[in-house]
């Protein structure tokens, strides 16, 4: 996005989602700029057709980051035909991860975290002493939000894998909001 856009991430999901529209839950899943396509068997008509469309919309797809297989990393998952799996690169990673010392390493791990909030029950009431650390001027770390970063690193860590869900069948989201957080569950 050129000359420093405001909101840029946003106004990309919004577009890249309304291009792609007709083709989400269908066989891709779109990610800001990661497409995942999958189907029980290879579908070059697929491809074809999201492709024309990525072209029509004039965007264009890095080919460093094209692949076609049977499995692949998408979201610092193994994506496979036998499953989806967390990368344990990644997971040791979060495991080894220090304690926030700058209000920047602090965010890093609230973005990262933040990533993972659906897969983890009262993620936003957990991490709530460390997003309120984030809030404060000047910031300072709590023993409070030391205790929570334990908590979700380590829930991060040995969350429950990504799963879709079958939309063939009825949906039904439940929300739930608190004076210091929110939750949604889909069942």
């Amino acid at each position: 996005m050129p000359f420093g856009l405001s909101n840029a991430p946003n106004t990309f999901m919004r577009l890249i989602t309304h291009v792609l529209q007709p083709f989400m839950r269908k066989f891709s899943v779109i990610y800001f700029n990661d497409i995942l396509v999958y189907s029980k068997f290879v579908h070059v008509d697929h491809l074809r057709q999201l492709f024309h469309t990525l072209r029509e919309a004039k965007l264009f797809a890095n080919l460093k980051k094209c692949l076609s297989s049977t499995s692949g990393l998408f979201l610092g998952f193994i994506v496979s035909a036998q499953g989806n799996f967390a990368d344990r690169d990644k997971v040791r990673a979060i495991r080894e991860w220090h304690e926030p010392k700058t209000i920047t390493e602090a965010q890093s791990f609230h973005g990262l975290a933040s990533l993972f909030r659906r897969f983890i029950r009262h993620f936003s009431s957990t991490m709530a002493p460390s997003t309120n650390c984030l809030k404060k001027k000047p910031s300072q770390w709590t023993p409070q939000a030391s205790s929570a970063f334990t908590k979700i690193k380590g829930r991060i860590s040995s969350a429950l894998i990504l799963g879709h869900p079958d939309f063939s069948k009825t949906l039904e989201v439940a929300c739930d909001a608190y004076g210091f957080g929110i939750r949604g569950v889909l069942s």
